[in-house]
């Protein structure tokens, strides 16, 4: 963003970074209060000097993160007769040079600075005349003051100042040396008139804000005797911070006086893209170009105004183009996106999940094994005692590896008897059998799973074998030969 030169002025409200937060202070606004204040960059209450450093800081008298409040300085603008976000608060008509003690001072309400009184009074007067409407008789009644060099007084306000020394450089005593001399100033003593550029509708707004916003300004603070003599000031500064600092209604930013709004004539009217009316443009262009030398000031302002409308139609072109690219995109994501899905729904095939054989121990060669084919149902599958941790173990199913099936025995009979004893829990039962428990279900099922294992290696081993003798006994025939 370029910056305005030091001797222009900020016709727009501070801007807003990409996070919405107000941007930085220039450092032209140092430049620019230097050139107008009577005190140059020295303080401008003690008169000090700028020695560099944070000794003396440059101050906002109407704090410049309150331009964030948009219904707020609307509605001030509004009341000021100002145009539609216009007003900069960086302004160097609400910025002074202090004392780094004496600005935190200012911003908790410890001490404010007095205009005349007849300045408050003419104010008040204009916005009678103005009837809550746009603020013109106020605006002008602002305009006076406007570029001057106002009187001030420096009040103290709150006894906590007292802990603070305050040193003043007298400007009019002057030492051996040619500097001035020091005085020391106590709560609540009379600092001498200040002589300032500060425009007084920022005085005004600042006190207002710390005696109705804050709590800075207890009303102990208004029982002192050399604070209570300007009460008529103070009561003022309340009428005219109430109807300033309020939020603005929608009547107001409707305000053809406020908002400003440019009739559109007929030759910048919106033209839609298309080959026709940018053809017939450029043709009267040429027209006006060739007939006359000479350009008038008329013909450049319709040139200008046409070169706009090629520019915004080739904009909206542009714009055009990249929707559909944009569309197209989308449309290729989705499409991959479904492809996905049916991937996902339909994965491959893992380990476990193909036909395997179940072979039954008949007590014959391997040769001779009988071998069932049994397909996994995925929508079947039987439980096991341990609990799921969510990972896959092709050993959790038994119904994905071969089970032998094993014959009766004929001592069956005369296996022990099992009695169920209950435990604390009804639903619990454990089996016992002349005081020892049968081996373990997970004991027998790996017992299984290893003869299962063994028996289809041999299997596979033997029809290997088989395959191999086959092919080996059966060789082609010789092709007989041919006599010559």
């Amino acid at each position: 963003m370029s910056q305005l030169p030091v001797s222009a002025s900020p016709r727009e409200r501070i801007a807003l970074n990409k996070d919405l937060k107000l941007v930085g202070r220039s450092t032209i606004v140092d430049q620019r209060v230097r050139a107008v204040s009577p005190t140059s960059d020295r303080c401008m209450m003690l008169n000090r000097e700028n020695g560099g450093g944070v000794a003396i800081q440059l101050c906002h008298c109407f704090g410049r993160g309150l331009s964030s409040k948009d219904k707020l300085m609307t509605n001030l603008e509004y009341i000021w007769g100002m145009t539609y976000k216009s007003l900069n608060l960086d302004t160097r008509y609400n910025c002074f040079f202090c004392d780094n003690g004496l600005h935190a001072m200012f911003d908790n309400g410890s001490w404010c600075l007095l205009a005349d009184i007849k300045i408050l009074e003419r104010y008040i007067d204009a916005m009678e005349r103005d009837g809550g409407r746009f603020g013109e008789e106020l605006a002008k009644e602002m305009e006076k003051d406007d570029k001057k060099v106002h009187t001030y007084r420096f009040l103290c306000l709150h006894p906590r100042m007292r802990l603070t020394p305050v040193i003043f450089h007298d400007p009019e005593n002057l030492d051996a040396e040619g500097r001035p001399k020091k005085r020391m100033i106590e709560f609540p003593g009379e600092f001498p008139p200040i002589h300032s550029h500060l425009h007084p509708k920022f005085v005004i707004l600042s006190l207002g804000l710390q005696m109705i916003r804050t709590t800075h300004i207890p009303q102990s603070v208004f029982n002192q005797s050399h604070v209570n003599n300007h009460m008529l000031y103070f009561g003022f500064i309340r009428t005219l911070f109430n109807t300033w600092w309020t939020p603005a209604t929608n009547a107001m930013v409707l305000d053809p006086k406020f908002s400003l709004i440019k009739e559109v004539e007929a030759d910048e009217e919106l033209i839609l893209p298309g080959p026709q009316p940018e053809m017939t443009l450029r043709s009267q262009s040429h027209q006006g170009s060739a007939s006359s030398g000479v350009t008038t000031r008329g013909q450049s302002k319709a040139n200008g105004t046409r070169l706009q409308q090629r520019h915004s139609i080739a904009n909206l072109k542009r714009t055009t183009q990249e929707a559909d690219h944009q569309t197209i995109r989308k449309t290729r994501s989705t499409t991959n996106l479904a492809k996905t899905g049916r991937k996902a729904a339909a994965p491959n095939k893992r380990r476990g999940t193909r036909r395997i054989p179940e072979v039954k121990d008949t007590g014959k060669k391997t040769s001779d094994i009988i071998v069932e084919t049994r397909i996994f149902d995925p929508d079947n599958i039987p439980g096991t005692d341990e609990e799921d941790n969510g990972e896959y173990d092709e050993d959790d199913n038994e119904d994905l590896l071969p089970t032998v099936l094993a014959k009766p025995k004929p001592n069956a009979s005369k296996a022990p008897k099992i009695s169920v004893t209950t435990g604390k829990r009804g639903a619990d039962a454990y089996p016992s059998a002349s005081g020892s428990l049968p081996p373990s279900p997970t004991t027998e099922a790996m017992v299984v799973r290893m003869r299962t294992r063994s028996l289809t290696r041999a299997a596979a081993a033997a029809s290997a074998t088989a395959a191999a003798a086959a092919s080996a006994s059966v060789r082609a025939p010789k092709k007989p030969r041919l006599g010559k």
